[in-house]
């Protein structure tokens, strides 16, 4: 991502690109979380139970060209996907709080856990 508040300053060159023919964009914009040069990595399948109120928010997007998602009995969603790395799905996943379970990778789900427990410590020692 550019974040053009870093651009200290721009020359305009005689130079020009020409994007080539077979250049297949894909790769770089199949996923809302930036990930670029996943190619040819293993794939890990993650499984992510969202709440109920927010199973139409995700729903209505393309999260991963390999998303499948399924609506549960107790209207809650599944959203699977099979990424490269699940490391990159972590400030995203935290962005969701308590409306997402991540039921796959046990690793990912271990993460998680982890880091609720330090945020639980850190608030109840705040709160003495």
């Amino acid at each position: 991502m550019l974040k053009i508040e870093w651009v200290k300053r721009a020359k305009l060159l005689d130079d020009h690109y020409e994007v080539p023919e077979n250049f297949d964009r894909r790769p770089y914009l199949e996923n809302v979380w930036g990930v670029v040069g996943d190619e040819g990595r293993e794939r890990t399948k993650v499984v992510l139970a969202f709440a109920q109120d927010v199973t139409s928010l995700i729903r209505e997007r393309l999260w991963h060209t390999s998303q499948q998602i399924e609506i549960l009995p107790d209207k809650r969603c599944t959203l699977t996907v099979q990424v490269g790395d699940w490391h990159d799905l972590m400030p995203w996943l935290r962005s969701w709080g308590t409306q997402v379970e991540v039921l796959e990778p046990q690793g990912l789900r271990q993460q998680l856990a982890r880091e609720a427990v330090q945020v639980a410590r850190l608030y109840t020692a705040a709160a003495r």
